[in-house]
């Protein structure tokens, strides 16, 4: 059972960064395509970018989605957390072992 919890933990935290970090990075986009004046191209998706806007003129828009790049970036998301909760408790276990 407890392994089922650490795996929805690792899930729930590894969606939380993604949708985080990929809303932040299309934040930054925006706002950098606006100063620039030209017409704006928008990818989401990091560290694969798996879905682009393309503005061809003012009634042409271009758009695309790839589902195998999304699903690598949710597993690269959640090896990451994994890795980052696997160091924590490791840390946590051998600060425990020298307190003993």
């Amino acid at each position: 059972m407890k392994i089922v919890k650490q795996f929805f933990k690792i899930s729930f935290y590894s969606f939380v960064t993604f949708c985080v970090v990929n809303f932040s990075l299309l934040l930054l986009q925006i706002y950098f395509n606006i100063h620039i004046k030209e017409t704006p191209k928008i990818n989401i998706g990091f560290p694969w970018r798996f879905y682009s806007i393309l503005w061809q003129d003012i009634n042409n828009l271009l758009h695309g989605a790839e589902l195998w790049n999304f699903i690598y970036d949710i597993f690269f998301y959640w090896i990451i957390v994994f890795l980052y909760f696997t160091f924590k408790n490791y840390k946590q276990q051998t600060i425990n072992n020298n307190n003993e």
